[in-house]
């Protein structure tokens, strides 16, 4: 059977082609899986739940600058652990 035998001017609603007999629609792409989770249907239908509600956020002060600290202690010890490294490979190179 020829593709143009199946297209869908051929075919009524029921599936039947025009010749009157009744061919099975596949219509998915090749390798396809047979089945698809039962998780995904809903989406793939358009029925999406809303999401659980979930407890705001706690109210956190703008000016807390324990992050701030945090960083700046961060930035001081690794730049001098990598003052620290360069100059150990300083030295190695000039003692050679």
């Amino acid at each position: 059977m020829s593709l143009t035998e199946l297209s869908p001017q051929n075919t009524d609603r029921s599936g039947e082609t025009a010749g009157g007999e009744n061919k099975p629609k596949d219509r998915r792409r090749p390798g396809r899986p047979e089945t698809v989770s039962s998780a995904l249907l809903p989406l793939l239908r358009g029925q999406v739940e809303e999401p659980p509600q979930t407890e705001p956020l706690p109210d956190v002060d703008p000016d807390d600058s324990r992050a701030l600290k945090g960083i700046t202690v961060g930035v001081i010890i690794s730049t001098g652990l990598w003052a620290l490294i360069g100059g150990v490979a300083w030295l190695a190179l000039r003692l050679r």
